[in-house]
């Protein structure tokens, strides 16, 4: 692992006062907003820091880590997962580039580059002991190169051609239906299995995102049938006992569904009216106020909180509460914040070198790499988009 990372070191302590009054807003109780935006850049750094500081010599990340007796635990290890922490870790360059992100970056790149093979335009990843390929982690790539796009758009010829390997790829796991095959075989890339949840989520966004930056309408063209379909088969048809799929979709395809908003407009509203529905949903059934497996949400809710803004839905007003209290609680599971309480607040008195991980329940569970990523995820993309609550 490496040593501390010295850009963390200036950060100071934020002391924040929490809820002033309680209002009732619905079936849920809402705050006064503490999400300031030093609350938010601290939680950010933090999570980059984490990230920095518990990467191995290969590249990689370490999976999860017992605080208690500083050890790491690889059973969670995937590789959805460790290419989904990447792309958090791009997204937060995006946001405040400084060299040792961009070194942790670029490190995390070059192992993945020793696990690529590419035929033709296309090129996809075979994660060390797993016996073939994932669609969702070739998105989480393409998406890390798309952030690398936007955060240097003139220095960025590499990641552009990675970039348009990858959807390639991607491309190439699209049914005719929509969806995605989920797996691909490791010595052709040929897709195959079923589709699934997460990784058409995943899939969804790296092409919105490619056609994007890539001024490709091939991929926009593809993007618009997997949105089409995805809603179609993890909402509409999603049986009552299968809700956790349609909940397992939420978060990239809320991301994918603002993008197709914004760029469509009013003029077509479909995609805005799935993310605001989508996400109230997500308040009413998944609940998620600070539990630490509901980080993945919070991103989605602050984007239909966005759009819900812009339209005039007064459902905006509810996704603010959730925010307000939600994500605040979320924040607290991170070690080192201002706000860390219970397991959080233990690890940061144990041992600083977790700083910025993010516990779990029960209080004697292992700090875990998805759990720093949507932390990373939800607290970005909040600095971007939401001011006050509305």
């Amino acid at each position: 692992m490496k040593r501390y990372a010295p850009w963390l070191a200036g950060l100071v302590a934020v002391a924040v006062v929490v809820g002033a009054f309680i209002v009732r807003s619905g079936n849920m109780y809402c705050g006064t907003t503490s999400l300031t935006p030093e609350v938010l850049e601290q939680a950010e750094a933090l999570g980059a820091r984490y990230l920095d500081h518990h990467q191995r010599h290969d590249g990689r990340f370490v999976a999860a880590a017992d605080w208690r007796d500083d050890t790491d635990v690889e059973a969670h290890d995937h590789s959805i997962r460790q290419a989904a922490a990447l792309w958090a870790l791009a997204r937060a360059y995006r946001r405040t580039p400084n060299p040792e992100l961009r070194q942790a970056i670029d490190e995390a790149l070059a192992f993945w580059r020793d696990h690529t093979t590419s035929i033709g335009s296309r090129t996809w990843t075979v994660y060390p002991d797993e016996h073939f390929g994932y669609v969702g982690t070739s998105a989480a790539l393409a998406l890390t190169h798309v952030e690398l796009i936007r955060a240097s758009p003139s220095d960025a010829a590499a990641s552009k051609k990675q970039l348009q390997r990858h959807a390639a790829q991607i491309r190439e796991a699209q049914r005719d239906d929509g969806l995605f095959w989920s797996a691909q075989r490791v010595d052709t890339g040929e897709p195959f299995g079923h589709p699934a949840a997460e990784p058409d989520s995943l899939a969804l966004l790296a092409l919105v995102s490619a056609a994007e930056v890539l001024q490709a309408e091939d991929l926009r063209s593809a993007a618009l049938d997997a949105a089409l379909a995805g809603h179609r088969r993890y909402v509409l048809e999603a049986p009552v006992q299968s809700e956790h799929e349609t909940a397992d979709y939420f978060p990239a395809a809320a991301a994918a569904w603002f993008s197709l908003a914004d760029h469509s407009g009013l003029d077509d509203d479909r995609h805005g009216a799935w993310l605001i529905d989508q996400a109230v949903w997500v308040t009413e059934t998944q609940k998620i106020r600070g539990k630490a497996q509901s980080g993945k949400f919070f991103e989605g809710i602050v984007l239909a909180w966005e759009w819900g803004q812009r339209t005039g839905d007064p459902r905006a007003r509810q996704l603010s509460c959730m925010l307000d209290i939600g994500l605040v609680r979320y924040i607290s599971r991170q070690v080192g914040h201002p706000l860390a309480q219970g397991s959080a607040q233990a690890a940061s008195e144990s041992d600083p070198d977790f700083a910025g991980g993010v516990t779990g329940p029960p209080s004697d569970s292992p700090i875990r790499l998805e759990y720093v990523q949507h932390l990373l995820s939800a607290v970005g993309s909040t600095r971007e988009h939401y001011s006050d609550g509305g």
